[in-house]
């Protein structure tokens, strides 16, 4: 099995810059962070060996975002389910928040229409041999939604076949994204001499 480098980072909150009524200069911050992100998953892109980027909850900001209406409406965000106990959600999970998934998707996707190059570089990180790994945080906690996952592996991989025809290369399969970036509620990672690390976003220790 090929060793991976571990990368983490956390706190991103794409979708922030999104909310009109956010801080003065929220959206500049925002965009100027992604730039920055950008820079720097195309730069670990290019290092020797594999690297494996977790990504330790709040990449996106549902939760300012949903205070947004969406075709006119407005809607509550529910609260989330028990945290199952288990790293990998159950693929027969049944989530409440389910019936928010497409409001959520539609969302998402517009997250990744404004950050498009971001997503780029996210898919030419993971068609190189990398890894991404995306904890859910508090304030996307609807990552831990099947629906939101999957439309989210086929964004990134929209890019990549994107890149692929622009150089006449033949597309990837999807089994390239779906083991090259998955979804996790806590990571285990593995260092040398037998050590290792846990690493989850925290959140649902906070009694808040």
């Amino acid at each position: 099995m090929n060793a991976f480098r571990v990368l983490v980072i956390s706190d991103i909150h794409l979708g922030e810059d999104l909310y009109a009524a956010g801080e003065p200069g929220l959206e500049q911050y925002v965009r100027a962070l992604n730039r920055e992100l950008a820079d720097f998953i195309a730069g670990n892109r290019k290092v020797s060996g594999l690297t494996h980027l977790v990504i330790n909850g709040d990449m996106f900001d549902f939760v300012k975002l949903a205070r947004m209406p969406l075709n006119g409406r407005k809607r509550r965000r529910k609260q989330r389910p028990p945290q199952p106990m288990t790293a990998e959600v159950s693929a027969t999970a049944i989530s409440p928040l389910e019936a928010e998934g497409s409001e959520i998707v539609a969302r998402l996707q517009h997250i990744v229409e404004v950050h498009a190059p971001l997503f780029e570089e996210l898919a030419l990180f993971i068609l190189a041999g990398h890894r991404v790994t995306i904890i859910e945080g508090n304030h996307d906690a609807e990552c831990y939604l099947r629906e939101v996952r999957s439309a989210l592996r086929a964004s990134v991989m929209r890019f990549a076949h994107a890149w692929q025809d622009s150089r006449s290369e033949a597309r990837c399969d999807a089994s390239v994204f779906a083991e090259g970036l998955t979804f996790r509620t806590w990571f285990e990672a593995d260092v040398a001499d037998g050590l290792s690390f846990h690493i989850e976003h925290g959140h649902q220790y906070d009694e808040f």
